[in-house]
């Protein structure tokens, strides 16, 4: 564990974007799990999923560590026991898939070329790859987002910020109409997506130093962002043990 949280040197900004979307999941699930009556949470917790797939995407080299099948595996085998189906797969694996997607990208099997032409393709397949694994190729957008930001010598400023803007759209339409949410709902939704959205955008990776009088705290907030798909299987795994519910 330590070499983890040392391997990677202090904390920086990408520790800071995972600590934040950590914040919007706990959020999510508190609604998901406890509190289905307080849409409110669900409508903070749409914030995560953007991040964490976006920073698969960006991340310079796409590892496909035995933590992560066997964390993906494991949520899977206890959603079966918990009255769940085979598919759709949870967000590891659609995170698996991504990482996958990026491999393909990075080797030349795939090419990039026109990503518009990919986001249209994957708003065709979006209703069917719902059904295959977590929030389907609406995921994998936010994916191809990051991956274009991480290339940025590649791809155009306009193209990236197009490609940008109109997931998140269409993320924000999506989700305002799966979940009915309620005109103060909706506003809350918006407010997070232009939020989020605005960061990644800006996200660059630096070190951040924290004030003086925090500085203890600094060890204990790179443990929780290096182990942040740990933390995800193994509070998802309680919820779900506790309620009984499955995704």
């Amino acid at each position: 564990m330590e070499a983890k949280t040392s391997r990677y040197g202090r904390l920086n900004t990408w520790d800071a974007m995972k600590l934040l979307a950590l914040a919007f999941m706990f959020t999510d699930h508190l609604g998901y799990f406890f509190l289905q009556d307080t849409m409110v949470l669900r409508a903070i917790g749409r914030g995560a999923i953007p991040i964490f797939l976006f920073l698969t995407g960006f991340a310079p080299v796409q590892r496909f560590k035995p933590d992560l099948l066997l964390l993906a595996a494991g949520l899977w085998a206890l959603n079966l026991a918990e009255g769940g189906g085979v598919v759709p797969l949870g967000i590891l694996g659609t995170i698996l898939i991504g990482r996958g997607l990026c491999r393909l990208l990075d080797t030349g099997r795939l090419r990039l070329q026109r990503p518009y032409e990919w986001l249209a393709g994957m708003v065709l397949f979006m209703l069917p790859s719902y059904y295959l694994f977590m929030d389907g190729t609406l995921a994998l957008m936010f994916v191809l987002c990051g991956y274009m930001q991480q290339h940025a010598e590649t791809y155009s400023s306009r193209m990236r910020l197009l490609c940008l803007v109109f997931v998140f759209a269409f993320e924000t339409l999506w989700d305002c109409m799966a979940f009915q949410f309620n005109p103060a709902d909706m506003l809350v939704v918006m407010t997070m997506m232009a939020f989020t959205g605005t960061l990644l955008w800006r996200f660059r990776v630096h070190t951040l130093t924290l004030p003086a009088a925090f500085a203890w705290a600094e060890p204990a907030l790179r443990l929780l962002s290096r182990y942040t798909l740990w933390i995800y299987a193994l509070h998802f795994s309680a919820g779900q043990l506790i309620t009984g519910k499955h995704y």
